[in-house]
């Protein structure tokens, strides 16, 4: 009897796992340390227009990419400001400050993190979603705790220095795109 988790495909189809609120956007867990003995963590995060500076920190454990599903939102990963869309890749380093924005209503991006482990970091920070929507109105933010975050190898840094509101002529919504 081996202690390591069943072995075996397995499918979440779209929206499925466990749903958190947690800095203000909505994240769906896929992938985490249980089901994968700590190798990968992977979920689908749904990234609001945010109407302030995003946290910049840094990872001492992880390495974290993002796949971009739908939307356009900026990543700023070191020095460098990169704008993705629909199919885009970003790669962030361990060690690398970065953070990123939706600069439309619903960032969807598909977030790979090895090993896993960080999932843990979302779930203190945040609280199980209700509904796979945007977190309502009134929820309060998660609290950059750092305490919490040093548990994680997480470092919070501070808003984003370059990050200024992309404006348009549209309110932001307050639900994840169905895509």
């Amino acid at each position: 009897m081996s202690d390591e988790p069943e072995r075996r495909p397995y499918r979440l189809c779209a929206g499925e796992g466990r749903r958190l609120w947690a800095f203000g956007d909505l994240m769906i867990l896929k992938t985490t340390t249980d089901e994968k003995n700590g190798r990968l963590f992977v979920m689908e995060q749904h990234v609001p227009r945010h109407r302030h500076a995003p946290g910049r920190h840094v990872h001492a454990v992880d390495d974290q990419a993002w796949f971009v599903i739908a939307g356009q939102g900026r990543f700023f990963v070191g020095d460098e400001t990169l704008v993705a869309g629909p199919g885009d890749f970003i790669y962030g380093p361990l060690g690398i400050p970065h953070a990123f924005s939706a600069d439309s209503d619903d960032l969807h991006v598909l977030v790979i993190t090895t090993p896993a482990g960080l999932e843990g970091f979302f779930a203190e920070s945040g609280v199980d979603a209700s509904a796979a929507t945007h977190p309502p109105d009134g929820l309060a933010e998660s609290a950059d705790d750092p305490a919490v975050a040093a548990r994680y190898g997480v470092t919070a840094l501070g808003p984003e220095p370059r990050w200024t509101p992309v404006l348009t002529s549209t309110p932001p919504s307050r639900q994840p795109s169905e895509s």
